[in-house]
């Protein structure tokens, strides 16, 4: 199982810094378009142009910088056989597993599903905490852990 949360993990740092990478495209273009903005004889049209194109910038790069952090904390997150759900556990339940570690959604390996949740998430705060047997109801559903990893 250690190997199967090590290519989750580097499974989801692969997604995190893909979607880095975009974001920081994005806030390129946005940064471009602010720089390429002329003044013309509508002068308020020109510095509303300039406003926008920073407005989109700054929401780029706190999305790059977000992305920074999240990509930080998983590559601190040890791979360790845990016996309870915690942060870097992989959690078997009857609707499934799910690999605490970062919101991404639906990871494929070996072809089998996984779902990586944040700890922090719904889902991630139903089943912390919990040990194999133990049970959690979210959204109506009763999840009976059957393993912890």
């Amino acid at each position: 199982m250690i190997e199967l949360k090590k290519a989750l993990k580097e499974q989801c740092l692969q997604d995190l810094r893909s979607r880095k990478s975009i974001a920081e495209e994005a806030m390129k273009g946005a940064q471009d378009s602010a720089n390429q903005e002329t003044k013309s004889s509508a002068g308020d049209k020109y510095e509303t142009g300039r406003a926008m194109a920073q407005q989109e910038r700054d929401k780029f790069a706190a999305q790059v910088a977000q992305l920074n952090k999240s990509i930080k904390v998983l590559e601190q997150m040890p791979i360790i056989n845990n016996q309870v759900a915690e942060y870097g556990a992989l959690v078997k339940t009857g609707a499934g597993f799910y690999f605490l570690a970062t919101s991404l959604g639906s990871l494929t390996q070996d072809n089998a599903k996984y779902f990586a949740v944040s700890p922090t998430s719904p889902i991630g705060q139903a089943l912390l905490g919990l040990k194999k047997g133990e049970a959690t109801t979210f959204n109506g559903q009763n999840l009976k852990v059957e393993e912890v990893f």
